[in-house]
């Protein structure tokens, strides 16, 4: 018997840009839009870091690692 687990994703829901990043939907325009929002996205980034697809979390990442940028200049 083969048993199949599905981790539950509420962030991916939650937020149409970290959608847009997991699931290969225009991740450029996507990720523009999470770093125009600046810091208030981070947790939301932080949390879809998990994501088995390494693309959408280097995306992930990247976003993230600009807004630090961007604040810190």
């Amino acid at each position: 018997m083969l048993l199949v687990f599905a981790w539950p994703t509420f962030v991916d829901a939650a937020d149409p840009d970290i959608d847009a990043l997991l699931k290969d939907n225009h991740r450029r325009a996507a990720w523009e839009r999470l770093v125009e929002r600046g810091p208030a996205v981070m947790p939301l980034l932080l949390d879809a870091m998990d994501a088995r697809d390494t693309a959408a979390v280097n995306w992930l990442r990247t976003a993230f690692d600009r807004i630090i940028d961007q604040e810190l200049a």
